[in-house]
């Protein structure tokens, strides 16, 4: 099994974009990585509304941890959280993709500083 930790900015849309933007990610991902891939829930809205961004951030990061790798959704580099991430990921050689559109049919990859490839998505 697979684990994979979605990073996505936040701010500014609402729950069912962001859940739309993930759903829409984690279908694709079972063709591009194999079929099973489990997602690491992070912090939700609702968390944020009860917590501060610190600590989501935060709870992200641990939960980030646990991930085999981390992908990153289309709209990223606008986040400060996501942005602080990725340095974690790059810093610390956590396997992760950037992704550039969700409805792309190719998504680039990244999986360390030293290699970038695009892998064609299989339907």
């Amino acid at each position: 099994m697979l684990k994979v930790f979605l990073c996505q900015q936040k701010a500014g849309l609402d729950e069912s974009d962001i859940h739309a933007t993930g759903d829409a990610i984690f279908s694709r991902l079972p063709g591009l990585l194999g079929d099973d891939v489990r997602e690491i829930p992070g912090a939700s809205e609702m968390t944020l509304a009860r917590n501060t961004a610190a600590w989501c951030l935060g709870y992200d990061i641990t939960m980030m941890s646990e991930a085999d790798a981390v992908v990153f959704a289309p709209g990223w580099e606008q986040s400060k959280d996501c942005r602080i991430q990725h340095h974690i990921c790059e810093e610390y050689g956590i396997p992760y993709m950037n992704l550039t559109k969700v409805s792309d049919e190719y998504w680039p990859l990244i999986g360390s500083k030293e290699r970038t490839e695009c892998i064609r998505l299989r339907n």
